[in-house]
């Protein structure tokens, strides 16, 4: 199958991501349960002496006279058990999930919204990762199918890239190159190239040079890799190895004289559109997950500030005891 670069990368960023992402949750909860105990042990322990406390001082005096004071002393305002939401737990939910963090801060809408754009997005992804296999196999089928000159070869074949190679350079003025592409059109070297090995071949397109003296920019590349495949109609040198080439037109000038060579370009750059609209997806998945997890910070800040908890320690006008109170204010 193919894949782009920007699936590959975008694969690991998650999967780095993910599992100090997934610590943070447990070093989260662990403190969040820390604090609550805190609270039940240390503050009620605090509230119990402090009622002892004043109860003494309560003996003899008036109740209502100490109670301002009391009053000013341990009021004390909470964040609401229960409602209270992290927000870096929440931002590590939407680095995972988006819309997950919105969710946790019970923010439902934003959280569908950031959800329902994730999975668009992911849908369409892969739809263009599926549609580009499918034109890598057609274009690689096109220049692996059997040639119409039925001479037992391909539609591009090396071999007969590698025979017409060995005609340019056969008249050439350099001595050692006509030696050179002599060799390559043996029966022995075009055997080996047959069998897809190519070194000889390499050795020949490193020495080979173009009509205006400038050498060959790429060699080929083994038989049945990406390069390879992207060379036979990329470069103008290769066109000879088509089986529809002029041959008429054969010099080192090398003039893309093959509709063949023409219409693979095509189809390779249909697949390179295809894989590029893939890439461009997966940049935006990328965004979303970003701005789904400044949105989940946000969310549950507003969250927070929905719920406050007021604690207060007030003696009873009655018996003078000290009796907790709590208040809950929501804002909507």
């Amino acid at each position: 199958m193919i894949f782009s670069k920007s699936s590959v990368r975008l694969t690991a960023l998650y999967v780095l991501c993910a599992l100090p992402l997934l610590f943070s949750v447990g070093t989260l909860a662990a403190q969040e349960r820390m604090r609550l105990k805190v609270f039940d042990d240390s503050t009620l322990h605090i509230y119990h002496h402090a009622e002892l406390h004043f109860q003494r001082q309560l003996q003899g005096e008036h109740i209502d006279a100490l109670h301002p004071q009391f009053h000013e002393v341990w009021t004390e305002r909470f964040p609401a058990f229960g409602g209270q939401r992290s927000p870096v737990l929440a931002g590590a939910f939407s680095a995972i999930l988006p819309g997950a963090g919105e969710f946790y801060a019970e923010s439902y809408l934003r959280a569908g919204l950031f959800l329902a754009l994730e999975v668009v997005l992911w849908a369409l992804h892969l739809q263009f990762l599926d549609r580009g296999n499918r034109a890598a196999l057609e274009y690689k089928a096109f220049a692996d199918a059997p040639s119409e000159l039925n001479d037992g070869l391909s539609r591009w074949s090396a071999v007969r890239y590698a025979s017409r190679l060995s005609q340019i350079f056969r008249e050439h003025p350099n001595a050692q190159l006509r030696t050179l592409a002599q060799e390559l059109s043996s029966a022995s070297r075009l055997n080996e190239i047959r069998n897809h090995d190519y070194r000889f071949l390499n050795a020949f397109e490193q020495r080979a040079v173009f009509a205006t003296g400038v050498t060959f920019s790429h060699t080929l590349s083994p038989f049945g890799s990406q390069q390879y495949y992207e060379l036979i109609g990329k470069y103008s040198e290769y066109a000879i190895g088509w089986d529809d080439f002029d041959t008429r037109q054969l010099s080192n000038s090398f003039p893309p004289a093959s509709q063949h060579f023409l219409n693979y370009g095509i189809r390779r750059q249909e697949f390179n559109d295809i894989l590029n609209r893939a890439t461009t997806v997966s940049y935006f998945i990328i965004l979303n997950h970003i701005l789904s997890v400044v949105d989940a910070v946000l969310a549950t800040n507003e969250y927070n500030r929905r719920f406050t908890t007021t604690m207060e320690m007030r003696p009873d006008p009655i018996t003078g005891a000290l009796v907790p109170h709590a208040k809950l204010q929501v804002r909507f």
